[in-house]
């Protein structure tokens, strides 16, 4: 990925989410740790943000996974108050202290 001049690589989806028609496996907590494992080992090192049906609650265990960010268009922008659903999800990833 590197090599081939990518800044970072979006992965998932975390959960099963009606974004995309043809999803990939869901990963979950337990993929997103095995992924970002994988490229430490073989020394990949671009950062890695979990996509795909995230919400609020799973974004402080989405980043001890490892993950270097969340992308969640759909949760904001579905929300019915953007702002306001945009402020929670800003105060739950300062909240878990690893961005």
């Amino acid at each position: 990925l590197n090599r081939n001049g990518a800044d970072y690589a979006g992965v998932g989806p975390f959960r099963f989410t009606l974004t995309k028609e043809f999803l990939s496996p869901i990963l979950g907590n337990a993929g997103y740790s095995k992924i970002i494992n994988e490229c430490r080992e073989a020394g990949i090192k671009i950062p890695i943000i979990a996509v795909g049906g995230i919400r609020t609650g799973d974004v402080s265990g989405l980043l001890g996974t490892g993950v270097h960010g969340v992308a969640v268009s759909s949760a904001i922008s579905s929300s019915g108050n953007i702002r306001g659903m945009t402020v929670e999800f800003i105060r739950t990833i300062n909240k878990s202290g690893k961005l």
